[in-house]
């Protein structure tokens, strides 16, 4: 049971994850009616542009088993494996490069010879010709449809496989559901500032009733002063 929940899991992380431009493949990452877009080198397509397509120098396109690769990853026949490793797939399709050249298309030049510049000045051609084959945003909706209809079918399996467990926690939510409908709701009013201070406490009442009289004594204190200064006898020397 705990393999099959951490199987779905990792079938659940790796689809979100995919949603990423596929690097080796992606010419640029641009923002189009506020949509991330991958913008696809030549020989790759896709949502992601992790798809090959086309090779550079005239190689062969294979259609590499990921399984039997990393069975026999000993082997100097690895062709594919790190492809297989970034899609995690077991199926994958990668340019099998001629001698000086290496690379997912073989698009990066190891052998400086003549026999490697005449099959570049040769593919040069073609690549600028059927460089700006990217994939449509037609296409790329597409894709991503069918992405969101993998996750999709993934929780469907898992609510196949645990449909009892899931049946027990649809029954506890709706009983407590129920339990917070019938429970006696309390109105809760938010007051403004203003209404905040219509009543104050008694506190501030008693304090602002002392402090009135403070201030009335005060001033009559002060008036009773200047009654006394005014009235008293001028002294004549």
């Amino acid at each position: 049971m705990l393999n099959e929940i951490i199987f779905i899991l990792f079938l659940c992380i790796t689809t979100v994850v995919s949603f990423e431009c596929y690097e080796p493949g992606t010419q640029a990452n641009k923002t189009i009616r506020g949509i991330n877009t991958c913008v696809c080198k030549f020989g790759y397509y896709g949502f992601r542009c992790s798809e090959i397509n086309k090779c550079l120098a005239g190689a062969e396109l294979l259609d590499i088993d990921c399984l039997f690769i990393l069975s026999n990853f000993e082997e100097q026949q690895n062709i594919g494996l790190d492809r297989c490793i970034r899609l995690r797939r077991s199926h994958v399709k990668q340019c099998n490069c001629p001698d000086g050249f290496t690379g997912e298309t073989c698009e990066v030049i190891v052998k400086d010879n003549l026999e490697t510049w005449l099959q570049v000045q040769q593919t040069s051609l073609d690549v600028f010709q059927k460089s700006e084959e990217f994939p449509s945003e037609d296409k790329s909706n597409i894709e991503l449809i069918i992405k969101i209809s993998q996750l999709i079918a993934i929780f469907i399996f898992a609510m196949i496989k645990n449909i009892s467990k899931i049946l027990i926690i649809f029954l506890i939510c709706v009983a407590v559901c129920v339990l917070n409908r019938r429970r006696p709701k309390v109105k809760f009013q938010a007051l403004t500032q203003t209404q905040r201070h219509i009543e104050p406490p008694p506190a501030y009442n008693l304090i602002t009733h002392v402090r009135n009289e403070l201030d009335e004594n005060e001033k009559t204190k002060i008036e009773v002063e200047e009654i006394i200064i005014v009235k008293q006898p001028r002294l004549h020397v």
